[in-house]
Parts: structure tokens; C-alpha cells; sequence
């Protein structure tokens, strides 16, 4: 009991001993407070930055692959009019006149033969 006496009467003692007095003036604490409220609003209008760029980060991420989907596009449309550009250039070459298609051809062969009968004509009711 009498440890316990002594124990209860020495330990608050040593305990109130070691802490040590600080005394700060008003400016003192006028100055800390102003620093911690200037790092907090500080720390606020970080964290307001950081969300505006994270979501600046996915619009341009979503931009990224938009453009990407858009040059695929691109490239497909190109092939597919080169394509188109090839078709039209046969169906040209389809479309060209041949040698037998020749208008001075018909004309030539319709005199001659107009001429040849014309003669073989005469030279039947000749003889």
C-alpha cells in the first residue's frame, strides 16, 4: 500500500514535470493560424486543379481515340474510293469505241458496197 501511496503521489509529479511551458505571444498565434488557414485554402485550390486536369486528361484521352476512330475511317474511305476510281476507269475502257464501232468504217463500207451492187447491177442487165 505504501508503494502504491507513493507510486500515486510521485507519478503525476514526474508527468506535469516534463511538459514545458510555451508561451506564445498573440502575433505568434495571429501568424500560425494565418499560415495554416493560407495552406489549407492553398491546399484546396490544389485539389480544385488536380480535378480540373484529371478531367481535361480524360476529354483529351476521349478526344484521342475519337481522332483515331476518324483516321480509320479516313482510310477506309480513301481505299474504297480508289476503288470506285479504278471501276470507273474500266467501265470507261468498256465504253470505248472499237476499231469495228468506227462511223467512217460504216460510211466507207456502205459506198463501197452501194457502188459494188450498183455495179454488179449494171453488169447484169448489160449482158
Amino acid at each position: 500500500m505504501k508503494y502504491l501511496l507513493v507510486i500515486l503521489f510521485i507519478l503525476p509529479t514526474l508527468a506535469f514535470s516534463q511538459v514545458t511551458d510555451t508561451c506564445f505571444t498573440t502575433k505568434e498565434l495571429q501568424d500560425v493560424a494565418f499560415t495554416i488557414d493560407s495552406l489549407s485554402l492553398a491546399d484546396s485550390v490544389n485539389n480544385v486543379l488536380i480535378t480540373q486536369q484529371r478531367v481535361s486528361l480524360a476529354s483529351q484521352a476521349r478526344l484521342i481515340s475519337l481522332d483515331s476512330l476518324e483516321l480509320t475511317y479516313k482510310t477506309k474511305q480513301i481505299e474504297l474510293l480508289k476503288t470506285n476510281i479504278n471501276i470507273y476507269v474500266a467501265r470507261e475502257k468498256e465504253f470505248l469505241p472499237k476499231w469495228y464501232d468506227n462511223k467512217m468504217l460504216y460510211f466507207t463500207g456502205g459506198i463501197v458496197s452501194t457502188l459494188l451492187t450498183t455495179n454488179l447491177i449494171i453488169k447484169v442487165f448489160k449482158q
